[in-house]
């Protein structure tokens, strides 16, 4: 439930000691305290409900891609009401914008959580580390750079054949509806 979402984060870096004049070098988060631990479990839920750009590539675009198809439907809902189609549910949009939404998701939504949940428990380094590593991905895209990692080269003309093409190095605009 994305609606409790900011105040879930909010309430683990309380009980971290993470809270407004909490010391970052501590954590009070108390194994013991059945708050803290009723805490951490939603964390946990919350964290593999939004865990899909944490996951290596393959998995990451997959998702991507359903989600994304999701908005589309909205967007084609919206747009048979006669109502203003929300931002990024438009299907004549460039893939950037598939992956400028890629990268809104990631930094106001899961990396805040996981860097949290990755100072609780640093064992978690690695997911931290793919997360971070789609988001760089995903934003070469965004930005329109020559130098695009080859799974998502493969990603964008799979979903946009008609509009992209690669001379395999350079993914090339064909045609291109702003």
């Amino acid at each position: 439930d994305m609606s409790r979402h900011f105040d879930l984060l909010a309430k683990f870096k309380i009980a971290m000691g993470r809270g407004e004049a909490g010391d970052e070098n501590s954590c009070n988060f108390d194994p013991n305290n059945q708050e803290h631990k009723v805490l951490l479990m939603q964390l946990m839920i919350k964290c593999a409900d939004i865990s899909n750009p944490a996951k290596p590539a393959p998995l990451n675009l997959r998702w991507a891609d359903r989600v994304w198809e999701e908005f589309l439907q909205q967007g084609d809902a919206e747009k048979a009401l006669g109502i203003p189609v929300s931002q990024f549910c438009c299907r004549d949009q460039p893939p950037s914008n598939k992956c400028k939404c890629q990268c809104g998701f990631i930094d106001y939504i899961v990396s805040p959580i996981f860097t949290l949940l990755c100072e609780f428990d640093p064992a978690l380094k690695d997911v931290l580390a793919t997360l971070k590593q789609n988001r760089a991905d995903f934003q070469k895209v965004a930005d329109g750079a020559d130098a695009i990692p080859h799974h998502l080269r493969h990603w964008i003309q799979a979903n946009h054949q008609s509009q992209y093409r690669t001379d395999g190095n350079t993914l090339m605009a064909l045609t291109h509806k702003p």
